[in-house]
């Protein structure tokens, strides 16, 4: 809901959303809970110093939103508690989506990981195989999904305001 994607390429994001950010004092780290529930990486629910790791992590949420169509950790019962609990002690999360390449589901899994020293950096995410080819000049339709799922998985998460997709959405 928070990015921006087009430009005169159309290979343009940015982030439109500025209302918790915060400039990374000199140490490189923050401490506490801010930001919307399901985005929130591991260490910052446990209220554990975080750095700009914490933003590869809502990455791979926004990344797993728009591919699979929901959140990686979705409790039975919703409110705060429990998606935190989900996300600090869920298994890794399973996309079932049949058209989702093993390159796109290594990429989420590589954004999503627990460990913020395992996690990558965003130059290092940007060289997994599924993002460089996004981000390739020449990539190629095959490359990567169709638009069409896309968008269809991201209005079942509730994207745009409706839960169906249809070519007029």
């Amino acid at each position: 809901d928070n990015l921006l994607v087009g430009g005169i390429d159309g290979h343009t994001i940015k982030i439109s959303d500025y209302a918790l950010s915060r400039v990374l004092p000199a140490s490189g780290e923050l401490q506490g809970v801010v930001g919307t529930p399901p985005f929130m990486c591991p260490e910052m629910i446990q209220m554990e110093r975080f750095d700009q790791k914490a933003d590869i992590w809502s990455s791979g949420v926004t990344m797993y939103v728009l591919l699979c169509g929901g959140f990686p950790y979705t409790p039975q019962i919703w409110n705060r508690k429990r998606i935190y609990d989900a996300i600090v002690l869920g298994g890794a999360p399973e996309c079932r989506r049949s058209w989702l390449s093993c390159s796109a589901r290594e990429s989420m899994q590589t954004l999503l990981n627990r460990d913020p020293l395992q996690r990558p950096t965003t130059a290092m995410a940007l060289e997994t195989e599924y993002l460089a080819s996004a981000t390739n000049d020449s990539c190629t339709q095959d490359d990567l999904p169709d638009l069409h799922c896309i968008l269809a998985s991201a209005c079942e998460a509730g994207a745009f305001g409706v839960s169906k997709f249809s070519d007029k959405t």
